[in-house]
């Protein structure tokens, strides 16, 4: 977000994080073949595609962006915009991200044992998540407790501070627990965000994997309209703004078009 902004950054990790996530679990399955053999399968493979013309026509925006706005010029909200560093950061995030849809799939077994002692359907990727969170919270503890010590943040977290990140002898309370707080739902909300996923997985019949497409529109979807929101793309040409507005369409299409696909595979079994 500090060199993309909300609404290119997200689009670019985001479309590439549901295109890999997509197909990376029924290739690894060896189940790609009989995908591409099916008219459900060709469909949502369509879809997929489209994704990446969506995430080409963002990208494209943004080299736009760049070159239009004055030299120096910073991100209303987020920082400096840099499109080089962005894409670089935004294809090894997409990759990355797109490694928690795998994860589910492994987790199977853990789903099947949970199933096995009762528990209903909709609730079996729960314990899973227990194991593929643990990761990902040892790998945020390691790089925020890094660039606490290095920027001297730690007062902020705690208490008061002054502009140039001095703690005050006199640390607020009343900012320590409005730190808490919104620390605590910002992870609640994106952990109720894995949670609800992992119960809507369990409804997407043969093509499974597809929920993953799904999750991510809604998310491309808002951060979009926030970055707008936000005045990112203030100053920009027509042609620009146009280009952001066909790659949301096509991202959003590529959604409609992959679920589109799951439907037909549920009608076919």
């Amino acid at each position: 977000m500090r060199y993309l902004g909300i609404a290119l950054g997200y689009s670019l990790v985001l479309g590439l994080t549901a295109v890999i996530g997509t197909l990376g679990p029924p290739i690894v399955a060896g189940q790609f073949g009989a995908i591409i053999g099916s008219l459900s399968g060709q469909v949502l493979l369509v879809g997929v595609s489209v994704c990446l013309i969506g995430v080409a026509l963002n990208g494209r925006a943004g080299f736009r962006k760049e070159s239009e706005l004055p030299a120096g010029i910073q991100d209303t909200s987020t920082g400096t915009f840099s499109v080089r560093k962005g894409i670089v950061i935004a294809l090894f995030c997409g990759i990355m991200s797109s490694a928690m849809a795998a994860a589910f799939v492994a987790g199977k077994p853990i789903a099947e044992v949970a199933i096995a002692y009762g528990v209903p359907t909709y609730w079996q990727n729960a314990p899973v998540l227990i194991v593929v969170l643990l990761g990902g919270f040892a790998t945020n503890v390691v790089w925020c407790t890094g660039l606490m010590i290095k920027n001297r943040s730690w007062a902020d977290v705690l208490g008061k501070v002054t502009p140039n990140g001095e703690s005050q002898p006199d640390s607020s309370t009343r900012r320590q627990i409005i730190n808490v707080l919104f620390c605590s739902l910002a992870g609640l909300l994106w952990y109720l965000q894995m949670f609800l996923y992992g119960i809507g997985t369990t409804f997407m019949g043969a093509y499974e994997f597809s929920s993953w497409s799904l999750h991510m529109a809604s998310i491309i979807i808002f951060s979009t309209l926030w970055g707008i929101a936000l005045k990112e793309w203030t100053g920009v040409s027509r042609k620009t703004i146009t280009l952001v507005a066909a790659g949301l369409f096509a991202l959003v299409l590529s959604i409609t078009l992959i679920g589109w696909g799951n439907a037909l595979s549920v009608g076919s079994s």
